[in-house]
């Protein structure tokens, strides 16, 4: 049974139609009309980019990046967890202590 709703589906169809449509503007502009019903023509795109490709690009367009990267986001998340750790484990050590 479908429960996804109408305007959900009627949402969603129109999303895959726009789409279609930007792979077959993209096709044409690049010269390649014979992508225009390839599904899967732009899909590898998305390895050869990662998520901080565009942070390179941007610095030696000499832009000022104002976020912090997936690496040094992550590297926060890690170093917080481990004063977290640090502080239970001692916290435990003095309840055994005691």
């Amino acid at each position: 049974m479908n429960t996804l709703g109408i305007e959900n589906i009627e949402r969603n169809r129109d999303i895959i139609g726009i789409l279609d449509l930007l792979r077959a503007i993209t096709a044409v502009k690049l010269g390649r009309p014979d992508l225009i019903s390839k599904l899967t023509a732009f899909f590898t795109s998305r390895d050869v980019f990662s998520d901080d490709s565009w942070v390179e690009r941007a610095q030696t367009s000499g832009f000022q990046i104002l976020i912090p990267s997936a690496l040094d986001v992550r590297r926060k998340e890690m170093q917080d967890k481990w004063r977290h750790d640090g502080e239970n484990r001692k916290k435990s050590e003095e309840r055994m202590k005691s």
